[in-house]
């Protein structure tokens, strides 16, 4: 089914200072849709992000976001249908003018309101990555990179908890 939304949008972008070299934000609200149960609801967005360098060889990029929908007819009018929210943090350790080491850690979390849903539905879903990766250039266009990723995913009653870690190594280079 094809919705039209009508949605209220803000933003905000601002360069404080070297230590908080950036700072920003993305806000909406008004008309939503939950995708799971083709409807229409109301509900927004938030986004923060940040890039803070501490020091000059440190960066740290913290990013929040999160959406909702709320009901707008019938039983769940007014009442909480879905609620998604991400955190990602980026460390950055600049080692040398060729050598960096970084590390992303994630978390992500999904809850839904399942007496409002016709069907069946995962009441929650939870995700967490993590990672670190060592780099080294050569020159423009060619890096080398090492590291290790472990991630584990739960959606409680639909599907087993998830774990999986991995190392990995790549080669790339610009021909």
């Amino acid at each position: 089914e094809l919705f039209q939304t009508s949605l209220v949008r803000a933003s905000f972008n601002i360069r404080p200072s070297q230590i908080f070299a950036r700072v920003t934000g993305e806000m909406s609200y008004g008309d939503s849709i939950d995708v799971a149960s083709s409807r229409l609801g109301k509900g927004g967005a938030l986004i923060l992000s940040a890039r803070i360098r501490p020091f000059d060889r440190l960066e740290i990029e913290p990013n929040y976001a999160t959406s909702w929908v709320d009901g707008i007819s019938g039983p769940e009018a007014g009442q909480r249908l879905y609620t998604e929210q991400a955190l990602q943090v980026n460390g950055i350790v600049h080692i040398s003018s060729k050598d960096t080491l970084r590390t992303i850690l994630q978390h992500a979390q999904t809850t839904r309101n399942v007496s409002l849903y016709s069907f069946p539905i995962a009441a929650s879903s939870k995700r967490n990555i993590g990672s670190l990766v060592y780099t080294h250039t050569a020159r423009l266009g060619t890096a080398a990179f090492i590291g290790i990723t472990v991630s584990n995913a739960d959606t409680p009653g639909y599907t087993l908890k998830q774990r999986q870690s991995e190392i990995f190594t790549k080669l790339s280079f610009q021909i």
